[in-house]
């Protein structure tokens, strides 16, 4: 499961990112990228089991000065267009 983690200090580094996910089980992947106002990490963990435990008790902790928002990060899902009057298949749109 991919973590999604929120609010992190400029100071955070991907291993110590790590570090603070890696009591609560293994660590596949992990990501910090920096947004214009925001530093956004994420982690990947192996078990969902293990993921959900550590959400569960990093969220709202703080790290390096800053109070951590941590949760599952999922995929943006793109919205599908309409192809005006007809779909695909030329059938008429209901």
């Amino acid at each position: 499961m991919k973590i999604k983690v929120e609010n992190l200090s400029e100071e955070v580094t991907e291993a110590e990112l790590e570090d603070a996910f890696a009591d609560f089980g293994e660590v596949l992947e992990v990501e910090v990228k920096t947004e214009p106002d925001n530093k956004v990490g994420f982690v990947k963990m192996r078990y969902n089991e293990d993921a959900r435990a550590a959400i569960n008790i990093v969220d709202g902790s703080p790290m390096a000065g800053k109070v951590l928002k941590v949760s599952p990060a999922f995929k943006q899902q793109r919205k599908k267009r309409r192809r005006g009057k007809y779909s695909k298949k030329g059938t008429k749109a209901l």
